[in-house]
C-alpha cells in the first residue's frame, strides 16, 4: 500500500509482509491475518482522510486483500482508495460478480487494473487443485469468468509477452518489458 500525503503530494510507503504459504489459505492464518491489514487501511483513511491509498497486490496477497476489504466493508462503508492494480491474482475469476467477493470494490475505488497471464504455471496449478475442489478457476491466469463493462476495471492479458525464454517466471511476469510498461501506465 502506499499513502499519498494531502500536504506535499510525496508518497510514503506502507509495507505489510504477511508471510504465508499455499497450505495457509486453508488454515485460520491467512484469515486472521487480514483483520490487521483492513484495520490498518481504515486507521489510514480515518486518521488521513485527504490521502490517496493506491494498493499493488501480488498472487495470494489478492486472497487476503479481498478478506481484509470485506471486514472494511462491515465496518465503515464511506472510504474510497486511488488505485487499486491486481498481479496474477490468486483470486476466484468470478470475484467482480460476487458481492462476498470483490464485486462492491469498484464502488470504492476510482480505478482497478487486473494483469493475468494464461501461462502463469503457479496459478495452474492452483487450478488443478481448485477444480478438484468445485472452485472457480484462477482469475490471475485466464482473467475474468465473464467481462464486466465498468470505466473503472481495465483487465490486460499478459500471455502474449510472456513467454519461457523470458528467463522469468511467468507468475512474475510484471517484470516484462512491456507488461511493466502496461503497470506504470496503470498507475
Amino acid at each position: 500500500a502506499c499513502a499519498v500525503s494531502p500536504n506535499d503530494r510525496r508518497s510514503i510507503p506502507i509495507n505489510m509482509l504477511v508471510p504465508l504459504s499455499y497450505s495457509d489459505d486453508f488454515s485460520n492464518r491467512a484469515p486472521n491475518s487480514t483483520l490487521s491489514l483492513g484495520n490498518l487501511l481504515l486507521n489510514i483513511f480515518e486518521n488521513l482522510p485527504k490521502t490517496d491509498i493506491n494498493v499493488l497486490i501480488h498472487s495470494m496477497g489478492n486472497y487476503l486483500f479481498r478478506l481484509a476489504f470485506q471486514n472494511m466493508l462491515t465496518q465503515k462503508q464511506n472510504f474510497n482508495f486511488k488505485k487499486i492494480v491486481l498481479l496474477a491474482p490468486d483470486e476466484d475469476n468470478d470475484t467482480f460478480e460476487q458481492v462476498n467477493k470483490l464485486q462492491s470494490l469498484l464502488d470504492h475505488a476510482e480505478k482497478v487494473a487486473v494483469f493475468h497471464n494464461n501461462g502463469d504455471i503457479p496459478l495452474s496449478a492452483r487450478e488443478v487443485l481448485r477444480d478438484f475442489l468445485s472452485k472457480p478457476n484462477r482469475l490471475g491466469k485466464g482473467g475474468l469468468n465473464t467481462p464486466i463493462n465498468n470505466p473503472i476495471l481495465k483487465v490486460f492479458d499478459a500471455t502474449n509477452y510472456v513467454t519461457n525464454s523470458d528467463d522469468l517466471f511467468e507468475h512474475f511476469y510484471p517484470f516484462n518489458r512491456v507488461v511493466f510498461n502496461e503497470l506504470l501506465s496503470s498507475l
